[in-house]
């Protein structure tokens, strides 16, 4: 360690001039944390790859810092044969970049966006149709009336349409037909005003997004018909695996659909069947992600491979990456090539003089 590495870096004083700058290194940051555990290797990076590429086996991202354009193109390399994030670091005064050097990355959306309920009003499963079809509106007393929830009312009010016109609402005008035949289901006192029900009017609110198809969103249907998710073999990722659990699950059991998500929206209902219209929901959800689970599982055995994959409590879920934010940070980067590309002649200038 010379003067130059102390003027430039503010963990190190002079006392530090002359030993190991690696060792002094890792024993002051391990300083700010003592719950981390750390190591130093006296042995130059281009040491290692020549030596003993496998060395970075053992991590699962490795990063950067100012290390030299020839000996940076050898480690990049080795990563990416073995699949480890590389982070690259370079710094010059006020200004530097990070790249990231990556084969793939996949992301498991713990809460994904999604602006829509999955209802499936326009496929119902069997137990939410045996739910709905049990309440008889017209049987009902005005507390009841009142409280049914909206989800059931559109179900009701679409299986007559269908009955009529052979397929849910479509367009802005047969939306707004709709809405009037669900309006005209709103009981009417002694004078013949209509009651205030307010689940009749979130069943109206609710009938643009309600009644849309269900199909397999393009970001997912885009997982399905990737190589990757076609062509398993046994060195595919966990998630690959999933992925493609996922797409035979849709084929089969779903019948062109994505397991049930398994929530509801709140609404105007009294507690009791309000609960047991969740449980329809959850039980169905939960059915669909054990029919998913036993297909990674059979997938797994027939891959060889015996490594436990997380329980799947969301199948949809499991199935989302990070492709959409992938573009919107390549478009959002892209104003800062000028810097990038400025600073690579900069760089090797550095690294021949």
């Amino acid at each position: 360690m010379t003067g130059e590495h102390v003027g430039n870096n503010f963990f190190l004083d002079a006392d530090c001039i002359g030993q190991n700058r690696g060792e002094v290194a890792t024993r002051l940051l391990l300083e700010l944390n003592e719950d981390v555990a750390g190591n130093f290797v006296d042995q130059s990076i281009d040491e290692i790859i020549s030596e003993n590429a496998e060395f970075f086996a053992q991590y699962t991202t490795v990063i950067a810092c100012d290390v030299p354009e020839k000996i940076l193109l050898g480690l990049s390399a080795a990563l990416w044969r073995m699949k480890i994030p590389l982070l690259v670091c370079r710094s010059y005064g006020m200004m530097g970049y990070m790249r990231l050097a990556i084969r793939e990355h996949t992301i498991i959306e713990s809460h994904p966006d999604s602006s829509h309920a999955d209802l499936r009003l326009d496929q119902p499963f069997t137990s939410l149709c045996h739910f709905c079809d049990s309440l008889n509106l017209d049987q009902m007393n005005k507390k009841d009336h009142s409280h049914t929830p909206w989800l059931v009312i559109i179900y009701k009010y679409l299986q007559s349409w269908i009955k009529q016109h052979g397929s849910p609402p479509k367009n802005y005008k047969e939306k707004n037909l709709f809405k009037d035949l669900i309006k005209s289901g709103v009981r009417t006192n002694k004078e013949g005003v209509p009651e205030l029900e307010e689940n009749f009017d979130e069943a109206i609110a609710n009938v643009n997004t309600a009644v849309l198809p269900t199909k397999v969103p393009s970001e997912i249907q885009a997982i399905f018909e990737d190589t990757a998710c076609c062509s398993l073999t046994s060195e595919s990722s966990n998630f690959w695996i999933m992925a493609r659990a996922l797409k035979d699950f849709t084929s089969n059991e779903g019948k062109g659909c994505l397991p049930v998500r398994g929530s509801i929206p709140d609404m105007t209902s009294d507690s009791s069947r309000y609960i047991s219209l969740q449980q329809c929901y959850k039980n169905q959800a939960d059915q669909d992600s054990m029919a998913v689970w036993s297909r990674t599982q059979q997938l797994m055995a027939s891959l060889g491979k015996d490594e436990p994959i997380e329980p799947i409590r969301d199948s949809k879920q499991s199935c989302k990456r990070h492709q959409s934010s992938l573009k919107t940070s390549l478009v959002s980067l892209s104003s800062f090539v000028v810097f990038y590309l400025v600073l690579q002649p900069v760089n090797m200038c550095k690294v021949e003089s």
